[in-house]
This record gives structure tokens, sequence and C-alpha cells, in this order.
């Protein structure tokens, strides 16, 4: 599958994404933790906020669990937990629904 939101011929946005960096990229605890808490919440969300593309994370994360329940989103994503996207994506589809009205 090729990626939709190129930033270079040289790789995607997810190249440049800071939690891809080997200091990042192994902390599977902090990007699926067992048990989501303060402390790694705020840790993951201090990586992102210094991510070039984290708005691009985001909405790659939006379109991937697109239809999906609070149940089936998983990780953190640009700084957000699953129900904080879950919440967003209700917040999208009733903006869109509102417009289409």
């Amino acid at each position: 599958m090729t990626d939709p939101t190129p930033i270079t011929a040289a790789g995607t946005w997810r190249d440049h994404a800071t939690c891809a960096q080997p200091a990042h990229a192994t902390r599977q605890d902090l990007w699926y933790p067992a048990q989501l808490d303060t402390e790694v919440l705020r840790a993951a969300r201090k990586v992102c906020m210094v991510c070039p593309v984290s708005a691009e994370c985001l909405d790659d994360a939006l379109a991937y669990e697109h239809g999906r329940g609070r149940d089936y989103r998983f990780g953190i994503r640009a700084g957000t937990t699953p129900g904080q996207r879950h919440h967003l994506a209700k917040q999208q589809r009733q903006q869109l629904q509102a417009a289409a009205a």
C-alpha cells in the first residue's frame, strides 16, 4: 500500500515522524501502553508536540479508524488517546451532517 500523503520523493510523512526515530521507535510502552496513565500520556505528548508531521499522523489515524467504535482504536497517535480520536471523529461526522443539511 502506498502512502497517500508523500512529503518528499525520498519518503512519506512517516519517515519524518519523531516517534519513528531510534530513540522513540522501540518504546512500545509509550505508544501502546497496557494502561493509559497520566505519566505515559504526558511522555508521549512531549514527543508528539515537537513532531513536524503530527497533523498528518492524526489525519492518518482518523482515516484508518473511520467507522470503528471506541473499542477498536489503539495507541497514542499525534498525542491523542483512542477515546479522544473517537470524540474527534464523532465531531467531524456531526459537522459534515450539519453542512449537508
